[in-house]
């Protein structure tokens, strides 16, 4: 596979927490100018796996590629930096329309 033709590539990425394999040698890639989504049910490593391509988490074993550049030890804002962050939801009881938009 030639790392060029993807904007995104995450090869044999596993995460553990304390003895417990959260993501186990997953490869992932993204080619340039596509779209792609991530469905799986409650607990299936979605939000970790996007916690390590952004540089939120460590990742334990493996690496990740973007725009053909290895980030797999750079922090989350040399990585936003790069073009390549997250956005976290706002939630929770007292969250309304007119809240969000004060």
């Amino acid at each position: 596979m030639d790392k060029n033709d993807f904007i995104l590539v995450a090869e044999s990425v596993t995460k553990d927490f304390m003895g417990l394999r959260a993501i186990d040698n997953l490869d992932f890639a993204v080619k340039r100018s596509s779209i792609h989504g991530l469905i799986g049910p409650n607990g299936a490593g979605k939000t970790t796996f996007f916690n390590l391509v952004t540089g939120l988490l460590p990742v334990t074993v493996g690496k990740v590629y973007f725009d053909s550049e290895e980030v797999t030890n750079l922090k989350s804002h040399v990585r936003a930096g790069m073009g390549m962050s997250r956005t976290f939801q706002e939630g929770g009881p007292t969250r309304t329309w007119l809240n969000s938009h004060r």
